[in-house]
């Protein structure tokens, strides 16, 4: 969901003024940071301090909060703040969730299930 109502999402927080220049350069923007947060995830997805499960867990429960924070506090807080937690929730979405759906069925189910 993150990035399929992203356009929506970053029009209600840009204002129905928002450039297109303005809604492109935040697109990116949030683009470059899911990219940051898979990185992250390749590099910490085998350390046996984290683990895959833990991982997953911690991506859902940041993304899930930010979320959360977002709907509830949407009239009280700044449309910056509201902007940098929803990439935030791009990061955290893709430095876990994103990265660990991908490889749990390659090692759950057998090759000649695949």
């Amino acid at each position: 969901g993150n990035k399929l109502f992203q356009s929506s999402f970053l029009l209600a927080l840009l204002g129905e003024d928002a450039t297109l220049f303005e809604l492109s350069a935040a697109s990116s923007l949030n683009a470059f940071i899911a990219l940051l947060g898979y990185f992250a995830a390749a590099f910490i997805v085998d350390d046996p301090r984290v683990g895959r499960l833990k991982l997953q867990q911690f991506g859902f429960l940041i993304t899930g909060i930010l979320f959360c924070l977002c709907g509830f506090l949407r009239e009280k807080l700044p449309s910056s703040l509201l902007i940098f937690m929803y990439f935030g929730s791009s990061f955290f979405g893709q430095c876990g969730p994103n990265c660990t759906t991908f490889l749990y069925p390659a090692e759950v189910f057998p090759t000649e299930m695949r």
